[in-house]
């Protein structure tokens, strides 16, 4: 598992892969604003310490939301009045949407949610937040600034919010640089980001790793006996990584854009399940060229696991559509340097007989594998093979290359020895 899962690591890091920017936690007692950018608006989200909001406000919610729809009108004055948000001088409209309590580090504060419409309808140049709520009346209290989402400016990380900043009394303003702010510039992000979503999903790369297992060879009488030619493994090779293209970027599309929606819990159950499928097929072949076959039927499932990237960033129609195309774009290009340190190694070890050896063991790890992943998915904890997945990532480099220093090793010794000379083979004196 150590030499398979850093193939595609190693592939990712060294050729596609920035790191992602890492988020802040959002300091106990402090306020937080979280900025999500559209192509039309902002949403913006603040959390608000209840005792903090009362101070400055002059109010005496409880937290709770009868206390809160009572004080609705003064609060959402009180709210309007602190918060501005404008580009090129010119200020957004700003609307409430939401009042309502919630509970942040163990502190009871209020989640405000509010809409930020610009006056051409659209979003031009840099953007300015001027933020003053609590900061003013409340010594020393600070607000920090996240970045939810801007897929023009190319924030669409997993890792959560990135910071912009921290506003206080003497500093209420931030200005969110967005000059590079293009379609091409989020597309190109969303291809770093599906490539990343391959390079970090153990998942998906030990179900198409496993598939290629079977490809440089031919099922005869419910058994794999024999070797394709390269040219046919290469063919066979296309089908699979072709089914499960178009398996997963129909389903990414479908729930992308509010289509069909699935719980998470049972895809990622289904996604294990798909692994254990394509290690029982590696060891015995269940159909006729099967690996096509659970490939196509599988990508449905991991396009569904893969959508939640792009759900998470809460992008609108437009901004979806450059999403969806950028994050198949970077899972192909990932899935292709995937099959082109792989393949070659397999064919290599595919000419040898330890080949069957090589193929059950990692076809029974996957199996082993995906069972475990299920398990960890049911219970809400992390499967017990964390460390080996979390090591290889560490040192995806040195992983691959021992896998094919171990391969070439193995191939080597498995190769053919002429018999010794005896009396009968020598040469008639």
């Amino acid at each position: 598992m150590k030499r398979v899962i850093g193939v595609l690591a190693a592939a990712v890091v060294i050729f596609i892969l920035a790191p992602a920017a890492a988020a802040w936690a959002h300091p106990i007692g402090a306020s937080a604003v979280y900025l999500t950018v559209r192509a039309d608006r902002v949403d913006v989200e603040l959390a608000i310490p209840l005792d903090k909001l009362n101070q400055a406000a002059g109010l005496h919610l409880d937290g709770t939301q009868a206390s809160i729809e009572a004080a609705r009108v003064p609060l959402t004055q009180w709210v309007l009045s602190g918060v501005r948000i404008s580009d090129a001088a010119l200020p957004y409209a700003l609307a409430v949407t939401a009042l309502e309590p919630q509970e942040v580090n163990g502190t009871r504060a209020l989640d405000v949610r509010l809409s930020a419409n610009p006056p051409l309808g659209r979003l031009d140049g840099d953007l300015r937040l001027d933020y003053s709520l609590v900061l003013a009346q409340v010594a020393g209290h600070k607000a920090f600034v996240f970045l939810v989402s801007d897929l023009e400016a190319g924030q669409v990380g997993e890792g959560g919010p990135a910071p912009l900043g921290s506003l206080d009394a003497s500093s209420p303003t931030l200005t969110i640089q967005r000059s590079a702010a293009s379609a091409w510039t989020g597309f190109a992000a969303m291809v770093g980001l599906g490539a990343k979503h391959i390079a970090d999903g153990t998942d998906h790369l030990l179900f198409l790793i496993t598939l290629l297992l079977a490809a440089p060879l031919v099922a005869v009488g419910g058994r794999w006996s024999g070797r394709r030619p390269v040219r046919s493994a290469l063919g066979r090779t296309l089908g699979i990584v072709t089914a499960f293209t178009t398996g997963h970027t129909t389903s990414l599309a479908l729930v992308s854009f509010g289509l069909v929606h699935f719980p998470s819990q049972p895809v990622e159950v289904a996604v294990a399940g798909s692994i254990l499928v394509a290690g029982i097929h590696a060891l015995r072949p269940l159909a006729a060229r099967g690996e096509i076959v659970v490939g196509g039927l599988f990508g449905l499932v991991h396009g569904t696991a893969f959508a939640t990237a792009i759900l998470d960033l809460g992008l609108d129609t437009r901004a979806t559509v450059i999403a969806v195309l950028g994050f198949n774009v970077g899972v192909e290009l990932a899935q292709l340097a995937v099959v082109a340190l792989v393949l070659p190694v397999l064919l290599l070890l595919a000419t040898r007989g330890g080949y069957r050896w090589f193929r059950v063991g990692l076809a029974s790890f996957s199996a082993v594998a995906s069972v475990c992943w299920a398990v960890a998915v049911l219970t809400d904890s992390s499967t017990i093979l964390q460390p080996v997945f979390d090591l290889i990532s560490a040192y995806p480099l040195a992983s691959y290359l021992l896998f094919v220093t171990a391969s070439v090793a193995g191939w080597l010794a498995s190769r053919s020895r002429p018999a010794p000379l005896g009396p009968s083979n020598g040469l008639a004196a």
